[in-house]
């Protein structure tokens, strides 16, 4: 996989769907990963789109432990415990996931771009199993080469009023710079999680023909759980230690730090010192040191971090490496871009100082 997402479920599975191009006619199967038998499996089959949901890349989606389903605005819900899409394509049941209609998911509150909502790619995309809600940050419309200045936030409906739906979806308009840079990207993606009172984002850039940026930021999500109007008090913090786009943010609430994984590094934020730290296993640079990668890591990233898995606990970061674009047009190559199949996985601690 490229370009998509992967995410813990409730029983410490890696999930994900999709593949690495636009064709509709593409693997769209769903497949795990159980880190403790370290095999993956598909749990609803490819059938190259000629059933329930077509695949495409660069779409930004959930996994919403409350309901045990991926959440594809643009596509729909595939649940987990009954291995079906519970919320299908127009074409097929009239049940969309962001909607007016009882069957659906996310209740639209107030003018929202639901267009353009579904054809955000490659925004900032998190989830709170914590406080149940979502946000989808800035990204691109379509082709778009230029990153949007709008911010979705998918909150319980409950919290807004009485809907049908479970879940309510509003957008706000995103300030021209915070801290004197857009916290607005285009491929940030998997660079965004929440941890605590706070959803971070890091990474992205502000066209995709621009440099990637280290510019890193977080913002408090309490307040807009009630309110479509509460203030958008964005952070800009401590720059990340390298640039990059499509790297992987994830929080390790035992050490109570934010790893990322990307093309420029490994790197941990720590959420007590507020400071960045590289942590890149010198093993994991030497693998890709040698020409042609000749030291560029791989980019597009998935993985999460793992508590438990069949009662076992792991407690550390898995992630496969993605796609090496040295070997490509990224970075003038002439040789086949290689896929990266195998996970690795690194584990966090505190220094007793």
């Amino acid at each position: 996989m490229y370009w998509q997402s992967s995410f813990t479920t409730k029983d410490g599975k890696l999930i994900e769907w999709g593949t690495a191009d636009h064709n509709p006619n593409g693997d769209n199967g769903v497949r795990e990963f159980d880190p403790v038998a370290r095999t993956q499996a598909y749990v609803y089959p490819n059938n190259n789109g000629t059933i329930d949901q077509s695949q495409y890349d660069n779409l930004h989606y959930f996994y919403v432990p409350r309901l045990d389903s991926l959440v594809i605005p643009a596509r729909g819900q595939y649940n987990r415990a009954t291995g079906k899409w519970a919320i299908g394509n127009l074409q097929r049941n009239g049940k969309k996931v962001v909607g007016s209609g009882s069957g659906d998911l996310f209740a639209p509150i107030g003018s929202v771009d639901v267009y353009g909502y579904e054809a955000t790619y490659n925004a900032h995309q998190a989830w709170s199993s914590k406080f149940d809600c979502g946000v989808c940050i800035a990204g691109g419309l379509g082709g778009d080469n230029t990153a949007r200045q709008k911010m979705w936030i998918v909150v319980p409906s409950t919290g807004l009023g009485s809907y049908a739906q479970p879940y309510a979806i509003y957008d706000r308009s995103l300030p021209a710079t915070v801290g004197g840079v857009p916290a607005h990207k285009l491929s940030g993606r998997d660079g965004c999680c929440f941890a605590g009172d706070y959803v971070y984002w890091v990474g992205g850039g502000e066209t995709l023909t621009s440099n990637p940026t280290r510019h890193f930021f977080r913002m408090r999500i309490t307040p807009h759980l009630s309110t479509t109007n509460a203030p958008l008090n964005i952070e800009r913090l401590q720059d990340a230690p390298g640039a990059f786009t499509m790297g992987l943010l994830r929080y390790d609430p035992y050490v109570n730090a934010l790893l990322c994984v990307s093309d420029a590094g490994i790197f941990a934020f720590d959420l007590v010192n507020f400071s960045w730290a590289d942590v890149t296993p010198q093993a994991y640079r030497d693998e890709f040191a040698p020409a042609p990668t000749n030291g560029l890591l791989p980019r597009g990233c998935l993985g999460d971090f793992v508590d438990t898995s069949s009662g076992q606990t792991l407690r550390k970061f898995l992630w496969r490496p993605g796609m090496n674009h040295s070997w490509g047009y990224d970075y003038g190559g002439t040789n086949t871009e290689r896929m990266y199949r195998r996970f690795r996985a690194i584990k966090l601690s505190r220094s007793a100082s």
